[in-house]
């Protein structure tokens, strides 16, 4: 497995429902209420594989199973892609209706390569869901830059948002994928993991770790810094590279410190006036 998703689970899966059929849901735009969304969906799916590869236990496998055949129905295959489109925008970006969600791509992605070793049902479609990481936005994928700094979208907005940890997770994705002998993948992650080397720096506040490079820069949540903190700490033992071993540390000492947190929780305050402002 990737990624330690029940190390994280408490962050994942906070305030998530589960469905008579076994599928998540949770509340993420709020107009929405209780929604299923595709990314969660993704990652149920990789937490049930994760807790079957530990116990054996084939309750886990049949779950995550149940999430696959959920992501393989509510996916539209375009020309080589399989993509889950959103029916609702995404006012805060400003995203229109059939957007799509480059976690959830990758996620569904890595799913479908667990999967594949259990049903026939899934063959084709690990490859089908990634496609879009290859592709630029401009062209309906989720590849973008910023200046001379190039990253995957969670959100492909415009302007472009750059979220981390969705791009921390995809760059976990790629090298699983790489791992499995696809060569796309393994040039895609080394390019990928160079550039956030070269503007991880971009992300720190020098208290706290950005959310995203929208044009706000967004503080992550305590929950989300916790979460990179562990996403790059995984990417640090995948590569070896030391940037994400300093980085990762020094979130963890802005994590323990009182000061940082108080700077982040009076930052918090000035960042969440100024966008309720900008709405009016």
């Amino acid at each position: 497995m990737f990624f330690d998703f029940i190390k994280f689970k408490s962050i994942i899966f906070s305030g998530m429902k589960i469905s008579q059929e076994g599928i998540p849901l949770i509340i993420g735009f709020k107009e929405l209420g209780f929604t299923t969304y595709p990314v969660t969906v993704a990652l149920y799916g990789l937490y049930q594989y994760q807790m079957y590869e530990n116990t054996k236990n084939k309750i886990f496998l049949n779950s995550s199973i149940i999430c696959g055949k959920w992501l393989l129905k509510e996916g539209e295959k375009i020309n080589n892609a399989l993509l889950w489109k959103h029916p609702y925008p995404n006012r805060f970006l400003k995203m229109e209706p059939g957007w799509i969600c480059g976690l959830t791509q990758a996620l569904g992605g890595a799913l479908f390569l667990y999967l594949k070793r259990h049903s026939e049902v899934f063959e084709g479609s690990d490859t089908l869901a990634v496609e879009p990481l290859f592709h630029p936005v401009r062209e309906g994928g989720v590849a973008n830059s910023i200046g001379d700094y190039h990253f995957l979208e969670e959100y492909p907005s415009n302007p472009p948002s750059a979220t981390l940890n969705g791009f921390l997770y995809m760059l976990l994705v790629l090298h699983e994928f790489a791992e499995n002998g696809h060569k796309k993948s393994k040039d895609a992650f080394t390019f990928y993991a160079e550039n956030l080397k070269k503007h991880l720096h971009l992300y720190d506040t020098g208290y706290w770790s950005l959310y995203d490079l929208w044009k706000v820069k967004r503080l992550a949540s305590r929950e989300y810094h916790f979460l990179h903190i562990g996403l790059l700490e995984r990417l640090y033992e995948i590569t070896g590279d030391s940037i994400f071993h300093q980085y990762k540390n020094k979130w963890e000492r802005y994590w323990r410190s009182s000061k940082c947190r108080l700077l982040w929780f009076i930052s918090k305050i000035k960042e969440k006036t100024y966008i309720h402002r900008a709405k009016r």
